[in-house]
């Protein structure tokens, strides 16, 4: 599958990895576990509404996907509280 980000996740991204860069690794591999596998357990996937999912890269910091086909569109990164 292919990871599309939006405009917002990257600012997202890039504000957590600002605050937190250790975080990088994690959110990286997380992305490349979406691409092989997006039901991958340690995603720990699990579906908010009609469109979105959410995926865990830890146990606080989550992103918000919508997926389409063979694209993942990711729409939000952060913590717990401020994605949902």
């Amino acid at each position: 599958m292919i990871p599309v980000p939006s405009v917002n996740f990257k600012q997202e991204l890039e504000r957590l990895l600002r605050k937190n860069p250790n975080q990088i690794k994690k959110v990286e591999k997380c992305l490349s576990l979406m691409r092989v596998d997006i039901n991958h357990p340690s995603l720990r996937l699990h579906k908010l509404n009609k469109r979105n999912y959410s995926v865990s890269v830890d146990m606080k910091i989550r992103i918000i996907v919508g997926i389409d086909g063979k694209y993942i569109h990711l729409l939000k990164i952060g913590n717990h509280d401020e994605v949902y």
